[in-house]
């Protein structure tokens, strides 16, 4: 079969951009170009892996979560919040058959209007 080499050879070339721009000498390597290089990394394998179980998403979110903290807060969007929170209930969707599976959609239905409304609250970026 080809989709697993098909799959290495994406996930590979998905990886390669995010880990030359912390490797390249030319540019000041910071906490937040490590951390940008974690969440594509962790969203490359992902998105591209040959076999992914829903909670491989938890590596994105994890990775996502520390990105704030590793950008100086200078440099750090009003609304970083938002866009944590949108991304949140994506990857809860994404869990969606695990949380059926342990029968915990009453929790899921909380953490789901939490984070909704967490989404209104932060400001949002404007055009």
């Amino acid at each position: 079969r080809l989709t697993p080499p098909f799959c290495a050879a994406t996930t590979l070339a998905a990886l390669l951009p995010a880990n030359l721009c912390c490797l390249e000498p030319k540019r000041k390597s910071d906490q937040g170009t490590f951390a940008a290089s974690l969440v594509a990394s962790s969203l490359a394998f992902f998105l591209f892996a040959f076999q992914v179980h829903e909670k491989s998403i938890l590596f994105a979110c994890v990775a996502v979560c520390l990105l704030p903290i590793a950008v100086e807060p200078h440099q750090r969007p009003t609304w970083t919040a938002a866009a944590l929170s949108h991304f949140m209930l994506a990857c809860l969707f994404s869990m969606y058959p695990l949380v059926v599976k342990d029968s915990l959609e009453v929790v899921y239905g909380v953490l789901c209007v939490v984070l909704f409304i967490i989404c209104e609250a932060c400001p949002s970026p404007t055009a």
